[in-house]
């Protein structure tokens, strides 16, 4: 007999939705030092420092989620596709090496056994 939960009848590790029926409250808004405001003696050089950096490109684009999936599944497909020809060479050769076997055992009886 199987064994039986206690509570909701769903799926382990999955949660319903919380019903929300108020708003959230505002925060109070944080208080932070102006731009042109020193926060130590160090911060006009710092500054500079990243002034004369070199701006890089972001690390990752930004694209649709369609185009981002077709994208990983052809990249998916590729390595899958790879695996299979690798899988089938390795398949073939080992076959080869039975039908040699068999020729010289049994057919030609070169090898004794």
């Amino acid at each position: 007999m199987a064994k039986r939960a206690r509570g909701a009848s769903g799926r382990p590790g999955k949660r319903r939705p919380v019903q929300r029926t108020g708003s959230r409250p505002a925060s109070a808004p944080i208080a932070r030092p102006a731009a042109s405001e020193p926060t130590s003696p160090f911060a006009g050089e710092v500054a500079a420092q990243l002034a004369d950096r070199p701006v890089r490109p972001p690390r990752f684009r930004t694209r649709t989620a369609s185009v981002a999936f077709a994208e990983s599944a052809a990249v998916e497909y590729a390595y899958v596709t790879a695996d299979v020809r690798r899988i089938g060479l390795v398949a073939g050769v080992l076959f080869g090496i039975l039908i040699l076997l068999f020729v010289l055992i049994d057919v030609i009886k070169v090898i004794h056994l």
